[in-house]
């Protein structure tokens, strides 16, 4: 199955989505009545119209479908709202876009589809009107030409549902009336202002609602070109009274404008209340001094504020929720070669096209930049890569900014030049993989020798001596796993380790695992239960490495399980990928030290750790490796009840 791409104008297009204020809304029956149509005219049993949001294709109208919704990456229609043109599929199951999706292979049984994308007010396709079938069928032209009309009609329906939903989301009260001044429209804020309902207010004149209103007109623009009110209101901006129920005078500002509607001229008037803008205005004029006498206090916080900003050693850049640039200190501009005060006050945007020239991938910094600063709760850390005008590795840092009281004041970037830290890590790692060498040749020979002088080929030990040579040769290996465990960290840090994948059976892999540990296992008094799904499919891998991870998650069940301890070994398959599961009944994990786990050389601080040994370098391994296969691990665990550890693989195709 192919996912369909994401257009390149996603947000825009998402954000007139939900402007419209249709998702999740009550079914319509002026929707309704075109998917009826459609579903008689082409003979087809399933016609939607589909709106299609971050994750799912939502339906606004259905016919012959009992879901409201289905997932985004395996709707047709996620791949209709890609072009201009209808998207035909006379036979899905030989379309291999297709074939194996869940739509076609189970409910609904699509084989045939057609869906043209419906244009929102604003340009952007924000879905389809698509007719489904559960056989094959041909669509000529004349098919998709009466197709393309219905889709219009939609649109139609679409861009009036948005003028309904602005006209009765506006604060301000609006009047709709034609040329001889009678009200052929009211929302609901002018019922309020008024003190009567819309159908008290149709078919009045619009002097009785605000007197003076005609001659007020007149006197605006003498120059009308005839003394009909509609004509001579065109255009103008009014102060008048109007008459409430409750309040005889109530100051409005009024503006007028004139538009086609239906082939005849109407007039849409939109009444601001001017009371709340009177009394601040006489408040204003109070506090006024005051004001400018905590300006001077202000500004000097600022100062203070930005000479703070000034002398930290990272590049900052904080954006308001409505993405205007609200500050940038002196090191952003020394990192970037900007100037502070043509960026602050103006649109983010305006600084992503200096990106092009300054980091290596400014389409992915761009992105993270626009889609982030009005999150309010996302912190996140990425590496960003500058190539002007000096060349840098930076850590880019980014969190909410809120007041003590919880509001929401914009988010920060903070940059960090971490190149010298990256060239001593570096350098660390080629230190450390050069000692590893170094020490895994000599190491081998002890080893082996100790082994030939254990076996008696040096001739016969005493007791004393055989204790003393046991302790050197578990001491050996202890320093060879650890000699080991830094080459795989230096190869895995440089990028040098390379998996070879092929298809690989974890159910033998765990086996042969279990058998490698069971002398160990045998002789601490555990078990091991083993619950693989007999159907396991087989998964795309590296055997050796595959192997690696498998033997550090049991040999840690088994460190630390105390006797008696049962091991539990399961795996399944979901979707796409393999579940491998390591239970154990063991001492078990606290929350610190669940956050610090999979950190290079962390041991968790408890008595039987320590006891156990090891490098601290085991888990960072096997999760890193795991991630090279495209997986995840994860682990659940409480003290003294044991652990969780469980990790996904892709299944081979």
């Amino acid at each position: 199955m192919l996912k369909a791409p994401i257009p390149e104008n996603e947000a825009q297009r998402l954000a007139e989505l939900r402007s419209l204020q249709v998702l999740d809304s009550p079914f319509e029956e002026r929707f309704d009545r075109i998917t009826r149509i459609a579903a008689k005219l082409f003979q087809v049993p399933i016609v939607l119209i589909s709106l299609v949001d971050e994750n799912r294709q939502w339906f606004k109208s259905c016919q012959g479908l009992d879901s409201s919704e289905t997932p985004r990456d395996i709707s047709f229609c996620g791949h209709a709202i890609l072009a201009d043109a209808p998207l035909v599929i006379e036979d899905a199951r030989l379309d291999p876009r297709f074939a194996d999706n869940p739509l076609v292979t189970g409910h609904p049984h699509v084989v045939f589809y057609a869906g043209k994308p419906l244009n929102g007010p604003g340009g952007h396709k924000l879905g389809t009107l698509c007719l489904i079938d559960h056989q094959a069928r041909t669509f000529g032209p004349e098919e998709q030409a009466a197709l393309i009309d219905l889709a219009a009609w939609v649109e139609l329906e679409l861009g009036a549902a948005r003028m309904e939903t602005l006209i009765a989301c506006l604060a301000d009260a609006m009047l709709i009336f034609n040329i001889q001044g009678i009200i052929e429209e009211a929302n609901p804020a002018a019922e309020a202002l008024f003190g009567l309902s819309r159908d008290e207010l149709l078919g009045r004149r619009i002097e009785t609602c605000i007197p003076g209103y005609d001659q007020a007109a007149r006197d605006q623009l003498s120059d009308a070109e005839t003394a009909s009110i509609g004509s001579q209101c065109a255009g103008a901006r009014l102060e008048l009274t109007c008459i409430g129920r409750d309040n005889p005078a109530i100051p409005l500002e009024i503006s007028v404008g004139r538009v086609i509607w239906g082939g005849r001229r109407i007039f849409v008037s939109i009444l601001h209340d001017l009371t709340a803008r009177k009394k601040a205005a006489a408040k204003l004029k109070m506090t006024l001094v005051h004001l400018e006498n905590q300006f001077s206090s202000l500004e000097q916080a600022h100062s203070e504020t930005s000479a703070i900003l000034d002398a930290t050693k990272e590049a900052m850049l904080l954006v308001a929720p409505d993405g205007a640039v609200l500050e940038v200190n002196r090191r952003f501009e020394q990192f970037f070669s900007v100037i502070a005060l043509e960026m602050e006050g103006r649109p983010l945007e305006h600084f992503l096209p200096v990106l092009e020239k300054i980091v290596a991938e400014p389409d992915a910094l761009s992105t993270l930049l626009t889609t982030t600063y009005i999150n309010v709760k996302k912190r996140f850390k990425e590496t960003v890569s500058q190539v002007w005008p000096q060349k840098r590795e930076l850590e880019l840092f980014s969190t909410p900014v809120k007041t003590q009281g919880g509001s929401f004041l914009g988010r920060l970037y903070v940059f960090r030049d971490v190149t010298r830290e990256r060239q001593v890590d570096r350098m660390k790692s080629e230190f450390v993989s050069l000692v590893s060498h170094e020490l895994r040749t000599p190491l081998t020979s002890v080893m082996g020798y100790m082994d030939l002088v254990l076996d008696g080929d040096a001739g016969p030990l005493n007791e004393e001596q055989l204790e003393y040579l046991n302790i050197a040769r578990r001491n050996t290996s202890r320093l060879a796993s650890l000699v080991g465990d830094l080459l795989d960290v230096s190869r895995l840090e440089s990028g040098s380790l390379q998996l070879k994948f092929t298809a690989v059976d974890l159910r033998e892999m765990v086996q042969e695992v279990v058998q490698l540990l069971e002398r160990s296992i045998r002789d601490k008094g555990q078990s091991v239960v083993m619950e693989m799904a007999p159907d396991l499919p087989p998964v795309n891998g590296d055997s050796d490495r595959l192997i690696q991870v498998i033997t550090n998650l049991l040999s840690n069940a088994h460190k630390y399980t105390p006797a008696e301890g049962v091991i539990t070994v399961s795996a399944r398959s979901a979707d796409s990928k393999v579940q491998l599961l390591v239970h154990d009944t063991g001492i078990g994990l606290t929350p610190e030290d669940l956050s610090q786990l999979f950190t290079k050389f962390f041991r968790a601080d408890n008595p039987a750790t320590q006891q156990a040994g090891g490098t601290g370098l085991g888990l960072w391994i096997t999760r890193t490796l795991v991630e090279m296969h495209g997986g995840n691990i994860d682990v659940a665990s409480e003290p003294g009840k044991g652990s969780t550890f469980s990790f996904t693989l892709p299944i081979h195709r």
